[in-house]
């Protein structure tokens, strides 16, 4: 290797000194140009590089030594260790036994006769109560249990039904289904007639239309639940409101609702229109 690299220098020494030499000197004398020395510096250098590295490589350091166990290791016996058990002892105090006054010590007195329990030759029935016997041969009747209340789940209103739920009026009347229902609407429609007052606001203002009051009709006819489904400007659904609210308040039964032969709970609509008379 160093020769290889003393001859790659000798080489680049010569092209050097052929071809570039004046781009390098700094004096007009080429045997005071100090770059005439720099290939021996650097093989000097090398050399010394070369140097370090070998003693590196052959650098050994000196540690602990690893033993490789033989069989012949594990055939000696192991000495038992001894188990040393240590025990702690420490003072139980006594708890003193309460000391019994005479006043503290009650005699039970002990029953030998047994109460025996005699049956009733008179038959008594059970919602009469319960009969009981005492010591004293004396008796007593326990009254019934009242009845526990059977808690009706709430049903949950529907939309449409069989027969629909009408109001009240035409019920004495020999009708048929058909004109039993055109009479209720009339009636219904009389009824709201006669109580709703147009607002202020909306006469003054020109509003018209139509308002829809939305309301469940009970299983008894009651109505419940009363609230505006739609409405428009002027306080007349407000006023469409009070009118339903006014038939719960006169207690006015509704003809319920019917669905597979019972009376349920049904969703109603109701609209009613405002509009102005032209004069």
């Amino acid at each position: 290797l160093v020769m290889f690299l003393r001859i790659r220098i000798a080489k680049e020494k010569l092209l050097f000194n052929k071809t570039a030499w004046h781009f390098f000197s700094r004096t007009k004398n080429p045997g005071l140009d100090i770059f005439s020395y720099r290939a021996y510096f650097l093989e000097i250098g090398l050399f010394f590089s070369l140097v370090i590295i070998y003693i590196l490589f052959q650098w050994t350091i000196e540690g602990s030594q690893l033993g490789i166990l033989h069989e012949t290791d594990f055939n000696e016996e192991i000495p038992e260790m001894q188990v040393v058990r240590t025990v702690f002892y420490e003072d139980v105090k006594q708890i003193a036994k309460p000391k019994l006054r005479p006043k503290d010590i009650i005699l039970i007195e002990e029953i030998s006769d047994e109460i025996s329990l005699e049956l009733l030759d008179e038959r008594i029935e059970e919602t009469e109560g319960l009969v009981k016997r005492t010591a004293n041969n004396s008796r007593f009747i326990l009254p019934p249990a009242p009845p526990v209340p059977e808690l009706e789940e709430p049903e949950i209103p529907v939309w449409f039904a069989e027969q629909m739920p009408r109001f009240p009026g035409c019920e004495d009347l020999q009708l048929t289904d058909e004109e039993l229902r055109i009479c209720a609407d009339k009636a219904l429609l009389q009824f709201v007639n006669s109580h709703i007052k147009y607002p202020v606001v909306a006469r003054e203002n020109g509003i018209e239309g139509t308002v829809v009051i939305r309301f469940v009709v009970n299983k008894d006819g009651s109505i419940t639940n009363i609230a505006i489904l739609r409405d428009i400007a002027g306080d007349c659904g407000l006023e469409a409101q009070r009118v339903v609210q006014l038939m719960h308040d006169l207690k006015i039964k509704w003809i319920p609702g019917r669905q597979g032969g019972r009376n349920v709970p049904v969703q109603f609509s109701l609209p009613v229109k405002f509009q102005l008379q032209q004069n």
